[in-house]
């Protein structure tokens, strides 16, 4: 190199790009996994708090709601499940592919009580259940 040149060879700008690609390579696949893990997360965590939100849902109506089980569909995009056709209609709203088991119909009175019960949230290979603990429905996992 002439020492009136600044700069980079060739072959040093060529090790540092299979240097990256390397790093690219080894961290990337992780990455991916960890993405998708955040984001099965954060949409269960969304069904979660729209379970929550029924109780107060039945008290701002002042009817009683009931939570019925909804079947995993193939459809692609979201589902809603309708809370009993013949009262108060509130939705929940599910990810394609989700489904939520209701062992008992869980009734929430138009005070906002509930009569507690137990769900099972169905999604890809991962099953949740939860204790639904009256007066107050507060989801409580169980193991």
């Amino acid at each position: 190199m002439n020492p009136t040149q600044s700069g980079y060879s060739l072959i040093e700008i060529l090790i540092v790009l299979v240097i990256i690609s390397g790093i690219g390579a080894i961290a990337g696949p992780p990455m991916a996994h960890l993405y998708d893990r955040i984001a099965f997360s954060l949409a269960r965590e969304d069904v979660e708090r729209e379970i929550a939100n029924l109780p107060m849902q039945a008290r701002l109506a002042g009817q009683t709601l009931t939570l019925r089980d909804q079947p995993k569909k193939k459809d692609a995009g979201s589902e809603k499940l309708e809370i009993a056709d013949d009262e108060q209609s509130a939705t929940i709203i599910l990810p394609a592919g989700w489904a939520l088991s209701v062992k008992s119909p869980i009734i929430y009175r138009f005070d906002g009580l509930c009569l507690g019960g137990e769900i099972q949230i169905d999604a890809a290979s991962q099953h949740t259940r939860y204790r639904l603990e009256p007066p107050f429905c507060r989801l409580q996992a169980i193991p």
